[in-house]
């Protein structure tokens, strides 16, 4: 009798155990979270990036991905040719392009802006008549007719003399004491000399506004002669 009961509880005992093992196996564990992907669905190498990857870059209208970004482009603009003028590398570009047209390379005057140059220079195997020449960054070179003859005494000028380099130094101390708070106008003036008696070459930096002018004289090198204010 004892026998049979325990064989029966040994059953029972069975039957709990079994029951519990299809438990956890049928039942949804906790980490289990619905929708989870499982390893088939994970993509692989060489698929396409899931929404969480990175975000495919945006088109224009056309369908094509934009263009990379260089930043500033400012540095594209080192081997742009001068086209201030008033600067020495301006100031030696219009010479190299005036020159070829003025057959005797000598001047009577040279008047120089940022925008533009203009020049009087003597005819060839002529002391005395002189043609007139210009000069635009956009435009080039050109003779623009006759010009006249020069005043008795006038002796004419060799831009070779010149060192354009000292023109930024120049400029600067214009700014400094010729008393032209806003400049409306710059330009520089390189006259011949009016007489035998005269100072020599030089050449002149003028500020003006709508109150009136000064300016500076500098012989060809650079050094400054006089000085001549605004009035104020």
């Amino acid at each position: 009798m004892r026998t049979r009961k325990l064989a029966t509880v040994g059953m029972v005992a069975l039957a709990a155990v079994l029951t519990g093992v299809l438990l956890y196996v049928l039942l949804p564990r906790p980490d289990d979270k619905e929708g989870a992907p499982t390893a088939r669905e994970t993509p692989g190498p060489g698929t396409s990036a899931t929404a969480s990857g990175p975000a495919a870059p945006k088109r224009d209208a056309s369908g094509a991905p934009p263009s990379p970004s260089f930043g500033d482009a400012g540095d594209g603009d080192a081997d742009q040719p001068e086209t201030n003028l008033l600067t020495p590398a301006g100031i030696r570009r219009a010479l190299a392009e005036l020159r070829p047209l003025m057959d005797s390379g000598k001047v009577i005057s040279l008047v120089v802006y940022p925008e533009h140059v203009s020049a009087e220079a003597l005819v060839k195997g002529s002391t005395k008549r002189y043609d007139r020449f210009s000069y635009r960054a956009d435009s080039g070179a050109s003779r623009d007719g006759a010009g006249g003859t020069k005043t008795t005494g006038t002796q004419p000028v060799d831009l070779n003399a010149f060192d354009w380099d000292a023109l930024p130094a120049l400029m600067r101390k214009a700014d400094q004491v010729l008393g032209v708070d806003q400049p409306t106008s710059r330009y520089l003036v390189v006259r011949a000399p009016s007489s035998v008696f005269d100072e020599g070459q030089s050449m002149s930096v003028y500020l003006s506004d709508a109150y009136g002018s000064g300016y500076l004289k500098a012989d060809p090198k650079g050094k400054v002669i006089a000085t001549y204010p605004q009035d104020k």
